[in-house]
């Protein structure tokens, strides 16, 4: 099997539509609902969300240990997310404290305000592996998980899902998401 690392691979990080017509686009990872204009796409992994912040936050806010405290908090919000505070506030069956906290515009920023203690983020499940494993973060709440209709997909030009670079990438990344999702339990 042709070894990957072999590869000339250009990497581009955009949320604009893929452009598989141009012929110098073989595959897009996309973090998304899973439909893609001119794109046949497979989910590669689910997202999953929960409460995170650091342990200085969850110190300074006297140990956080009911799913009803977060009410007092200050609430990272990550804009344009679909899965909302208010929605895990309705799974938890409580009401919602409302819009309050900072608001930032890339999943990223929100957890890098979270790991600063700037407070609880809604910490999408690969964004804060990390994070959780070395301790800059914590999860409040592990059971208080909520599924999310986005995710990462594989995306590939409508018919081109047996072509051999196709083939070859989509079996390369199921084994580094597998890998990563055990690493990660």
């Amino acid at each position: 099997m042709e070894n990957i690392q072999n590869w000339d691979v250009h990497l581009e990080v955009t949320d604009a539509p893929i452009d598989f017509a141009s012929g110098h686009v073989d595959v897009a990872l996309r973090y998304g609902n899973g439909q893609y204009p001119f794109a046949s796409a497979e989910r590669i992994m689910n997202e999953i969300v929960s409460p995170v912040c650091s342990p200085e936050c969850r110190e300074k806010m006297g140990g956080l240990h009911l799913v009803g405290e977060l009410a007092k908090c200050q609430l990272i919000h990550e804009i344009g997310m679909t899965t909302t505070w208010e929605r895990w506030f309705a799974m938890m069956q409580l009401p919602c404290p409302g819009m309050r906290g900072p608001g930032y515009s890339h999943g990223s920023m929100s957890i890098e305000a979270a790991v600063r203690g700037a407070g609880v983020a809604l910490g999408r499940s690969v964004l804060v592996a990390e994070d959780l494993t070395a301790g800059r973060l914590i999860s409040l709440f592990p059971e208080a998980k909520l599924e999310v209709e986005w995710g990462y997909d594989l995306a590939y030009r409508v018919g081109n899902q047996e072509h051999p670079k196709v083939s070859l990438f989509r079996s390369w990344i199921a084994q580094e998401v597998r890998e990563f999702m055990q690493s990660i339990s």
